[in-house]
């Protein structure tokens, strides 16, 4: 009893790959198949004796998931940033901008990263209720088409159309806003781009 009671238990977890093998046909099927593994390794050392379990979880599909992820985001911010369009990444709970392009940062005449340290509410000129309960009806109402007026940082207030839609990125859903310029020439011809851009998301599969 006092053996039991005095036992020390030492857990190591990580993760292995295992590699193609003929000599362990029973953890690879196909015996060509590369498979990633979780390892618990559970070292139960006491008087009377030492034990050792190990305990394996395959996790392939969850790190191919995970790379597919991965990939999927990559191309998602690569086409965000060189698109010509404003274009901001928005979390809907707080409202604070995730990531903005390089098209916003030439619009708001900040950069990228001031941007990032600030909140929709900031460049919103709308009372902050108001931009609330955008947010709100963003989520649940799923109305995403606003005329609103945003602040540049030179103080300057300008009309913008913003169309949005609530994305995942890395498990996180964000409100991912696209703003034209409203009553400018060629609000039109952008719009199609806009219009364009989430065809092309929904066609490689970005957007889910």
């Amino acid at each position: 009893m006092l053996d039991r009671v005095f036992s020390t238990i030492v857990t190591v977890i990580g993760e292995v790959i295992l590699l193609p093998t003929d000599s362990n046909p029973q953890l690879l099927s196909p015996p060509s198949l590369t498979v990633q593994m979780t390892v618990r390794l559970d070292a139960v050392m006491s008087y009377s004796s030492n034990e050792c379990r190990v305990i394996l979880s395959d996790i392939t599909q969850r790190k191919q998931a995970q790379e597919m992820l991965s990939k999927s985001s990559a191309r998602f911010l690569k086409l965000f940033q060189e698109h010509g369009n404003i274009m901001l990444l928005i979390d809907p709970d707080t409202g604070n901008i995730i990531d903005a392009n390089h098209a916003a940062a030439a619009f708001y005449g900040r950069s990228i990263e001031e941007l990032k340290l600030m909140s929709i509410r900031d460049i919103n000129a709308s009372p902050p209720e108001i931009v609330t309960s955008d947010l709100t009806k963003y989520r649940v109402e799923k109305q995403n088409r606003f005329m609103r007026k945003h602040r540049k940082a030179d103080g300057t207030i300008r009309d913008m159309d913003v169309a949005s839609n609530l994305i995942e990125i890395q498990g996180k859903e964000l409100f991912f806003a696209i703003s034209l310029l409203g009553g400018t020439i060629g609000v039109e011809s952008e719009e199609g781009k806009g219009s364009r851009f989430f065809f092309t998301l929904q066609h490689e599969r970005i957007l889910g």
